[in-house]
């Protein structure tokens, strides 16, 4: 069953930047100040969330001295009290409304080393982010566990399919020795756009990257695992190859990448509902 199966269409609740988005602040690129309150871009950010199952509020701000809270996570209504407390009319737009349903998120920067600009999808995978902060500082145990199902499959996978012996690592299954595999295979089998370029080059981004494909279509889509996974940097014209074991068919491939991502849609929606009622500052 997919996930759009089971949960309804909620739009977008609220999005609403606040602050002077004129003036120097914590948003310091002007592609995002003019996307932020673009009317284009806003119905873009309303359109992306209408198939989440829970309610969002979006609040962009930009706000002098914001950025030092960049990628905070989960936070306190007395934090977001402490955090604005020269604008107190900002902290009680955030606080008002929330309730059991609804996941609010203060976006006070866009951080990132590809300095790509604030679409809803970098919105959606910054999302990530955050609650990557909130599992580190506060055990947000689903996003933990779907960490841990991922690569601990992935290299189940590997060693199976490709009969490369792979080792586990300490944090959920991730292994620093695995990430050449973990990269090839990831920008083959993601159907998204930073996968369809090649552009995986660190494996923990494909994580985030599912989850705002998650986020966009309520579903996560992947292509079969190849028969020849070429992986990491060319020597003499050509890279290394794991090749499928002559045991595994077409169907077989195509079963193994099925069979993750219908368990990755279900770990999302753990992700959401556990998300529903906290605030997020990222």
């Amino acid at each position: 069953m997919k996930a759009k199966e089971f949960i309804s269409e909620a739009p977008l609740k609220d999005y609403e930047p606040m602050g002077d988005f004129q003036k120097p602040g914590s948003f310091n690129d002007k592609r995002d100040k003019k996307l932020i309150q673009n009317p284009v871009n806003t119905q873009k950010v309303f359109k992306f969330f209408e198939n989440t199952p829970y309610d969002f509020r979006i609040f962009p701000v930009n706000v002098p001295g914001l950025r030092q809270h960049s990628e905070t996570g989960i936070v306190s209504p007395a934090y977001i009290q402490k955090m604005f407390v020269k604008q107190p009319e900002i902290a009680a737009t955030i606080l008002q409304e929330q309730d059991d349903d609804t996941i609010t998120i203060v976006y006070v920067s866009n951080t990132g080393a590809g300095k790509v600009p604030l679409t809803p999808w970098i919105m959606a995978h910054r999302f990530g982010h955050a609650i990557q902060a909130s599992n580190r500082q506060n055990g947000f145990y689903t996003w933990g566990e779907a960490e841990k199902y991922l690569f601990n499959v992935v290299n189940e996978q590997i060693e199976e399919i490709y009969n490369r012996t792979v080792r586990g690592g300490s944090r959920g299954g991730f292994n620093t020795g695995n990430t050449e595999y973990y990269n090839a295979l990831f920008n083959i089998i993601g159907t998204q756009r930073s996968s369809r370029q090649n552009q995986i080059t660190r494996p923990y981004e494909f994580l985030y990257e599912l989850f705002a494909q998650f986020l966009q279509t309520g579903d996560v889509k992947l292509n079969p695992f190849p028969r020849e996974l070429p992986y990491g940097k060319a020597a003499w014209g050509r890279k290394s190859t794991l090749t499928a074991d002559t045991s595994y068919d077409d169907s077989e491939l195509t079963n193994a990448a099925d069979s993750l991502s219908s368990t990755m849609r279900y770990a999302f929606d753990d992700v959401l509902n556990e998300a529903c009622n906290k605030i997020f500052v990222m």
